[in-house]
């Protein structure tokens, strides 16, 4: 266990530095913007960054359009994916338009950022409960979440999709502390892992 804390300190520090010199920049010449998920709860297991972006335009799709132009400009940026999912109904992510950015390896580590852009109200609701996980984490939860974070790397080492939301619930919302609670709500949750 106490590989996966260091491993976890170890990537929030350099995602630390990465947010600063390869994100941060781009992101406060268009708007302001929020650090979610893993990072924002120290619980990183893959170099992966979830952040809440607010344009600071109304026309989101513009400043979309100009942030990914700046972005490819970067020498270190692989390549940019855009979805919105506002016209996807039908899916377990959140109403929104998701940039993913995926890096080339910065310090040996392929980082990947995820930009949302978001309705006041689900930003709302992503921070609230960031918020309310960050009040509930403890050293042995933290422990536990590794854990199983870990067990659900897929092929590529990243953790699987929804997979970290799961587990966060299984642990810090419903309470589970058994492996086998655990793995039944992740199955119920996610199917086959």
């Amino acid at each position: 266990m106490h590989d996966l804390i260091q491993k976890a300190s170890f990537l929030h520090k350099r995602c630390t530095s990465f947010l600063n010199q390869q994100v941060a920049p781009y992101l406060e010449k268009y708007g302001s913007f929020e650090v979610v998920g893993s990072y924002a709860l120290d619980l990183m297991v893959w170099p992966d960054l979830d952040i809440q972006f607010k344009p600071n335009q109304e026309d989101a799709i513009q400043v979309i359009g100009e942030l990914s132009k700046d972005l490819l400009k970067d020498e270190n940026v692989k390549s940019i994916k855009l979805i919105n999912f506002y016209k996807r109904p039908n899916t377990k992510f959140a109403a929104g338009i998701c940039m993913m950015v995926h890096y080339l390896p910065i310090d040996d580590l392929e980082w990947k950022a995820d930009i949302w852009i978001q309705n006041r109200e689900t930003v709302q609701q992503t921070l609230a409960r960031t918020q309310t996980w960050q009040a509930l984490l403890e050293p042995s939860t933290r422990q536990l979440i590794l854990k199983w974070k870990t067990r659900l790397l897929n092929d590529q080492n990243r953790v699987i999709k929804h997979g970290s939301q799961a587990v966060y619930e299984a642990i810090l919302e419903k309470g589970h502390q058994s492996d086998s609670e655990i793995e039944a709500y992740l199955h119920a949750k996610l199917g086959d892992f």
